[in-house]
C-alpha cells in the first residue's frame, strides 16, 4: 500500500491532534470562561473522519459505487493522459460515497480496496496505464466478490 497517500480519515485525525495541540499550547489566557474561537470548532463530518466512522449506505449503493467507480478507472486506465488531479480526486471521492458499508460488511474486502484504489492513484499520478490497468483488475476482482457476498 501506498504509504505517500494518506487517507482522509488519517488526514482528519492528523488535523484534529494538531488543532488540539495549538490550542493547548498556544493559548496564553487561563480564563476558562473564554470560548475557543470559531475556527476550532469541528464539524459532524471532520469529527466523524478523526473517529474512522464512515456513512454506511445501502447494498445497491455500494454495487453503484463499485460499477461507477471501475467505469471510471477503466476509462482513465485506457487513457492515462486523461488521469489529472480532478479526475483521480473523483475516483477516490466515489470510494469514499460508499466504503464504509464495505468496511463495516468485510474488512478484507475493504483492505483491498484500498490498496488497489491507492496503487491506481499511484499508477494515475504516473500515467502508467499498465499499473493504472492491473489496480483496475484488483479492484473489479475485489468488487466481484465482495458483492456477491453481499448483493445489491
Amino acid at each position: 500500500m501506498n504509504k505517500l497517500i494518506a487517507s482522509p480519515a488519517r488526514i482528519g485525525l492528523g488535523l484534529v491532534a494538531v488543532a488540539s495541540l495549538a490550542l493547548a499550547t498556544g493559548c496564553g489566557d487561563d480564563d476558562d470562561s473564554a470560548e475557543a474561537p470559531a475556527s476550532a470548532e469541528t464539524t459532524d463530518a471532520e469529527a466523524d473522519s478523526a473517529r474512522g466512522s464512515y456513512e454506511v449506505v445501502s447494498d445497491a449503493a455500494v454495487a453503484s459505487g463499485y460499477g461507477e467507480m471501475i467505469a471510471t478507472m477503466t476509462q482513465l486506465s485506457a487513457d492515462p493522459s486523461s488521469a489529472d488531479e480532478a479526475a483521480l480526486e473523483g475516483v477516490h471521492e466515489t470510494w469514499e460515497s460508499f466504503e464504509g458499508t464495505v468496511k463495516q460488511n468485510d474488512s478484507d474486502a475493504y483492505l483491498a480496496s484500498e490498496e488497489a484504489l491507492d496503487s491506481f492513484l499511484e499508477a494515475g499520478a504516473d500515467q502508467d496505464a499498465a499499473a493504472m490497468a492491473a489496480a483496475t483488475t484488483k479492484m473489479s476482482e475485489t468488487a466481484a466478490t465482495y458483492l456477491a457476498a453481499h448483493p445489491g
